[in-house]
């Protein structure tokens, strides 16, 4: 009985969620010297064409490799983890 109030109550929100009109993303990648001439590689995405940017609207996602962090821009069922947050 739980099982099926929680599918009831869900279901507003998966008819909006399929019925959202996909979002294009941009994307930019930098490459940044800081200090001692390290370089820091940076991949903005973000929607195309915002109107603004509020400063509690946005993430950073890093990690510690020392290599580009593309870990968080694989694309699964069409879609990455970095296009889902913009």
């Amino acid at each position: 009985m739980r099982w099926l109030l929680i599918a009831l109550l869900a279901l507003p929100f998966l008819a909006t969620v399929a019925n959202a009109q996909p979002l294009k993303v941009a994307a930019e990648d930098l490459q940044i010297t800081h200090g001692d001439g390290v370089q820091i590689f940076v991949r903005n995405k973000h929607p195309e064409n915002p109107a603004t940017f509020a400063p509690d609207r946005i993430a950073i996602l890093m990690h510690g490799a020392t290599y580009p962090a593309t870990a968080f821009d694989v694309q699964l069922a069409g879609k990455s983890w970095s296009d889902y947050l913009a």
